[in-house]
Formats: structure tokens, sequence, C-alpha cells
């Protein structure tokens, strides 16, 4: 049988867990991102945003600290002598005061680097820590375009006022750092004032080198930083400056902007947040994150996947096993759905095989008379599926001169009305069937009508083959059964008559028949046959059954001490012959045969009964530890497979043909397959047959009856029933049902 070679990309089991995976792992992944998104970066910002926004309300509150010291201050020189109007006018020592008192100011607070005093009474002169300089040569600010002198500056200062770098010049000292300037007036002092010279170098330390801060005053003039900033930012800064303490921008926006404002001294701080810059951190950590995550689910789901499929080879082999058992699997089904249905299909077929076992063993016993009661009777019919209420029976023995691939008590039962029942069983070899009929009356020339009807048609099946039909007398109770059997084994062995169209019954039998109320010893030929049959195809229940019949057989003749001598041989020879055909042998046997063959004094029969037994125990033995060893090297199973699926489309090819290819008997090949496969080389051959008649019927629009020609069946009815028996439904409906899933 051809290897169905397994791929991951074209199993089905493979995509239903990628998809699996993919829904367990990475479904949630996605998810997780986008609700990342939506809400854990919205968070972080907003709380990012909240943070600076403190931050900067700090920042405020150090910078107001620093401008509360300068008017502080301011407040110290008011107290000063030195620095009032009338004794700078007058007092000459003035300005030396008034130096050390800068010098003090200044050596004590590192926020701003100068400090500067001015006083409208000496409008020509500024005092500083360094000494006193003229105005004309030294100072100059910018009003209106133009640069002035001190005095008109400041001349209409009454607050504290900034001034911006540029706005003010040491023209012998051009070269000198840019400051800012926050002019505070003197309290009580008229005229008087103190200006602050601020580098940026305090103001970044104060405000944040690192942040993006922007301190305004409250006309709108951009006191930090000093360097120019990108126009568009300069203007969203100018348009929603007077929005305090305001998240502006949106999440489309560049940048996030942050106010606060300072009431008392009339300051925006604002503080800009690029919004990459804001969200950068986060990103590149999620972005990590989800790379770390992608790549351990790829590495899990690997480690997974390896596993499982690690776990998925028993059931691939299961799979193998299974369309080497089941033949018939719909091609729509994969991974543990096939398993499934060739487990159901097995046990169906086990069931119905435990039936037909259970069947053949209680026929068996009926024909030989081991049922002893009514209740045994019926209560064994059940447990073997037979039902046959009808009030009279035949037993009948059908010989065909080979095997075919029909199933022949379906054939007659389809012949037969519904008043007739029949039961049939392979006995005592393949080829040969015991039947049980039926029928509503007793009438012998109706039921003599019937089976040559059934004769004339099976004929025709196998094309004129040889049949023999032989029909016991009629019986009316379970207990005639053994008689009515009896009666056919002496109809086939009495005179020369021949049978009519292949039937003969034996109430045809002429006078000189025996007497039908009598029971006749006959040789058992048929068991014995039956009894070989049943060693070498190892069925072992049906070997003890024929065996224990055969003994008693023995038991009931022991009056003729010559016969049963002769019966105990043939049962020992016929052991001996099925054990070479197996291929079995043993030194106990083999000193058995010596002695069969050794013209010495005969035995008695209890020491030959003896010699059966044993025998019959060690053949039983070795045949089920046999079955147990067999290897694909021993068996010549693995041929018989690959020759039938190799010519199986042959019509030819019958359990008959297969057994003369491989020049074997057909029971020993039956056997060895069976121990090798679990199951019948007919059923396997019937199997092949059937596959191919579905691929006629699913690919080509040949009829019904070419395709049945084509698969070996001579007759159209076989091929339909036998179709339907294993498929449930008719080639028809099949090629139908095929159709409509195609469209």
């Amino acid at each position: 049988m051809g290897k169905r070679k397994f791929s991951i990309f074209t199993n089905r089991g493979f995509w239903r867990f990628s998809l699996s995976y993919f829904s367990i792992l990475i479904v949630p992944l996605i998810l997780f991102s986008m609700l990342s998104d939506r809400y854990f970066l919205e968070y972080y910002r907003n709380e990012t945003l909240r943070q600076s926004s403190l931050s900067l309300r700090q920042r405020q509150i150090d910078f107001e600290s620093q401008l509360d010291q300068m008017y502080a201050i301011s407040g110290q020189i008011s107290t000063l002598n030195a620095a009032k109007s009338h004794n700078l006018r007058k007092n000459n020592t003035s300005y030396m005061e008034i130096r050390a008192s800068l010098q003090g100011i200044n050596a004590t607070h590192s926020f701003f680097n100068g400090v500067t005093f001015y006083s409208l009474a000496t409008p020509n002169w500024l005092y500083t820590d360094l000494g006193t300089y003229n105005t004309v040569f030294y100072r100059q600010y910018l009003m209106n375009g133009k640069f002035r002198a001190v005095s008109d500056r400041l001349a209409g200062v009454r607050a504290g006022e900034w001034l911006l770098p540029g706005e003010s010049e040491w023209q012998k000292n051009s070269g000198a750092d840019k400051v800012l300037q926050f002019i505070v007036p003197v309290p009580g002092n008229d005229g008087g004032f103190l200006i602050f010279d601020i580098p940026e170098q305090s103001l970044s330390g104060l405000l944040g080198a690192s942040e993006f801060i922007v301190l305004n005053d409250g006309e709108g003039r951009k006191l930090y930083p000093f360097l120019p900033m990108a126009s568009d930012m300069m203007d969203k800064i100018y348009v929603n400056q007077r929005q305090p303490e305001q998240l502006l921008g949106t999440n489309g926006a560049a940048y996030y902007q942050i106010n606060t404002y300072s009431e008392l001294y009339d300051l925006y701080f604002t503080r800009v947040i690029e919004k990459d810059v804001l969200l950068r951190e986060i990103i590149n950590l999620q972005r990590r994150f989800t790379a770390i995550m992608i790549i351990t689910a790829l590495i899990c789901g690997l480690l997974v996947y390896l596993v499982a499929f690690y776990n998925y080879q028993p059931i691939i082999r299961l799979n193998e096993l299974a369309r080497k058992k089941i033949s018939d699997i719909p091609g729509n089904l994969h991974g543990l759905e096939q398993a499934t249905f060739a487990l159901e299909r097995m046990d169906e077929r086990y069931l119905l095989l435990e039936k037909k076992r259970a069947r053949e063993q209680l026929m068996i016993r009926l024909i030989h008379g081991r049922v002893r009661s009514r209740e045994q009777w019926e209560s064994e019919c059940a447990n073997a599926g037979i039902n046959i209420s009808s009030p009279y029976m035949y037993v009948a023995i059908m010989e065909l001169s080979r095997l075919y691939p029909i199933d022949v008590s379906g054939e007659i039962q389809h012949l037969l009305t519904e008043d007739y029942v029949l039961y049939g069983i392979e006995y005592p070899k393949q080829g040969n069937y015991l039947l049980l009929i039926g029928c509503p009356n007793d009438n012998h020339a109706m039921v003599k009508e019937k089976m040559l009807e059934v004769s004339g048609y099976l004929s025709r099946l196998m094309e004129g083959e040889l049949l023999r039909i032989t029909i016991g007398g009629i019986c009316d109770t379970f207990a005639q059964i053994q008689r009515s059997y009896m009666q056919v084994i002496m109809a086939s062995h009495f005179g020369d008559r021949p049978y009519e169209n292949g039937v003969l019954m034996f109430d045809d039998l002429p006078h000189s028949a025996p007497p039908q109320g009598a029971l006749q010893f006959v040789y058992p030929k048929t068991e014995l046959a039956s009894l070989y049959e049943s060693i070498v195809s190892a069925d072992l229940e049906k070997t003890l059954l024929v065996t224990d019949i055969l003994i008693d057989m023995i038991r009931d003749q022991s009056y003729n001490t010559f016969l049963c001598n002769s019966l105990c041989y043939d049962i020992l020879n016929t052991y001996i012959r099925a054990r070479e055909e197996l291929n079995i042998s043993h030194h106990s046997v083999k000193n058995l045969k010596d002695e069969n063959n050794q013209n010495s004094a005969p035995a008695d029969m209890e020491t030959l009964i003896d010699m059966i037994y044993t025998i019959r125990d060690e053949t039983v033995r070795q045949i089920s530890m046999d079955a147990g060893k067999k290897t694909p090297k021993d068996n010549i199973a693995t041929r018989v497979v690959d020759y039938i699926d190799r010519h199986y489309k042959n019509e030819s090819m019958y359990v008959s043909s297969v057994a003369d290819e491989f020049d074997m008997s057909i029971s020993n090949l039956s056997h060895q397959f069976k121990a090798s496969t679990g199951t019948n080389l007919s059923d396997y051959i019937t199997g092949k047959k059937l596959a191919y008649a579905k691929e006629l019927l699913s690919g080509t629009d040949i009829t019904i009856g070419d395709i049945a020609a084509k698969t070996g069946y001579n007759q159209t009815a076989s091929f339909i029933r036998i179709f339907k028996s294993y498929m449930n439904m008719t080639p028809n409906e099949y090629r139908q049902l095929v159709q409509s899933d195609s469209k």
C-alpha cells in the first residue's frame, strides 16, 4: 500500500493548530498593543504632563523667591543714608558707602552677577560694586528704536520692569555677556533704582537647562531663553500664553504646552514638550517589550508545535493504519476525525465479526446437537443476531468450485421472499457454506423451487462454475436440526443420483435411502475438513469446538474400536498437516507423526484421545505465541498488500487469484494475512475494488453496470448490494452526493 506522505503545510491538523495558536497567543498580543496605545500611552502622557506641570510650578515658585529677594534688597538700600538724594548731592563720599553695600549684596547672592544703583538726583552717574561710572560714556538704553541716556529710560519706571538683552549696551565693553536686567525702584527714594543683571546661566540653572521653558512678561515679551525659537512654535506660545495652567495642543499636535502664571509679578512660565520626546522613552520600551513578546511567542509557539508535532506522530501513524484497515474513509476527514472514523468503523466491523463468530459457533453446535435446551437456544440466538421465528427449518450445505467476492447469504436472501429467513456460515472450509433456512410452511415443492431459483442465479453469477446445494429434511424444533444436518451429509454421499440443476434434497432420495428418523453414523469428513481450516486460519475457538465435537463422536462410537482408532489417527494427521502448513514444528508432535507412520500395534482409544488433547493444546499455544512474533520480514502480508494495491483494478482480482500468484493455499494465505493486518483478505480486496468504484463514480460518467464489470462483478445487482452494505448508500446515490459537493 502506498504510504501517505505527511506534510505540515498540507495537513489540516497543522492549520488548526496554527489558528488555535494565533487565537490564543497572537490575537491577545495584538489586542494588548491596541489597548496599550489607547489607554496606557494616554495615561503615561497625562501623568507625565501632570508631573511637568508640578515641576513648572516649582520653577515659578523658585523664580518668585529670587524676585522677592531683589525687592528685599531694594528695601535695604532705602535705609542707606548715602543713597538718599540730598546726601548724593552734598556728600562726596556717599559713593563709597554705596559701593561697599553693593559689594556685600553681590557677595551673598549668586543669582545675579551685578547690582547697579542709579538716582535721578545724580543723572550722570551709575553706582556699582566696582566703582562709579559716567552714564554718557558707559551705559545707554534702547528706546523707540534708538539708544538713549539712562535717565531718559528710567524716568518713567514706577514698578519692577524688565530690560531685555540687547536693550542696553556698554559702549566701551561691547563684548560683555548678554544679561537680563530687572529694574526695581527703591522705596522712599524718589528717583532711586536698583538694576539687577541676571545672566542666562542663572536663568537656565533655575528654570532648567535641559528643559524647554519659556519666560514671558505680562506684555508678551520673551525674557528667557535669549536665543530665538522656531517661529511656528513662538506663534503657538504667544497665541495661548494667556491661558494659565492649561494643557494646550491635541494628540495630533507636534508638541504639548503647559503654562503657569505669576499674578504677583505678571510673568508667564511656559513649558514646551515635543510629543516625540514625551513618548519616546515609553514607545521605545513598548517596542522592546512587544519585540520580546513576539520573539517569546514565536519561540514558545515553535516549542509547543514541536511538542505537538512529536505527540501528533502517533495520530499520523494511527491515520496510516486506519487507511490500511479502512479503505472507505471519506476524503474530507483528517487527523483525529479520520482516526475516530476508522476506529468507529473497525468497532462496527468487530461487532459484526463477533456476531458472525457467535453465529458460526452456535450453528456448529446446533448441527451437532450441543444445544441442550430451548432456553439456551433462544439466548444464544439473541447473542448471535439470529432471529428465526419460522415454524419450519432446513439445513443445507452449498459447495462452490472457488471463492467469489460476493455476499452469498445476502445474494440468496435477496432471491427469497420475506417469509423466508436465511443464515449462513462458511463451513467446513472457504467456498462451502452451511445454511439454516427458515420457511413459513412445510411445502416441500415450494422450498425446492426457491432453491432451484437460487442455484440458477448463482450459476449465472459465477459464469457457470460448479455449484451444488444439498438440503436435509424438514425440522420443526431446534432439537431436530442435528438430524437435518446428518441427512444433508448422508444425501451428499448416497448413491449416484445426480443433482437437479445443482440442487439435491434429502426428501427426494429413493426409498433405499436411510430413513428420516434415524441418525446413522457418517464418517465426519466435513468436520475433519473444518478442523483443518480452523487451524490454518488461526481460529482457535473453532478449533477447540470442532475438536471437542470429533472427540464426542469417538466416544459415541466407543463400541467400534476400529472406527474409533481410525478417527483418532485422522484427527492427529489433520493437526499434523495443518501444523506443517503453518510451519509449526515441535519435538513431541514429530514423535506423534513417527508413531502414526510406524506399523506398530494401535494404541487404545483413551491414549489416542490424550494424544489429541496434547497436540491440540500445543498447537493452540504455539499459534498464540507465533501471532505476537511475526515481523514484516517474516510474513507475506506486506507483499500481498503491495500486489493488491498494484493490481486491484484488474477485473480478475480475487482471493483465489492472489493465492495462485503466491503459490499458497487460500486458507493459509488468508490466515497469514489476517494475523498480520487484522483484516480478512477478501474484505481487503473488496475494499480496494469499492475504492476503485468510487473513483469511477466521482471521476467518470460511465454507467453503473460498466463500473460493476470493471471491478469484477458480473451482476450489477450484486455490485450495488455490496456497495450499499459498505457505504450505506447505492452507487448512484454516492455519485449524486459527490457531484453536489463539487458544485
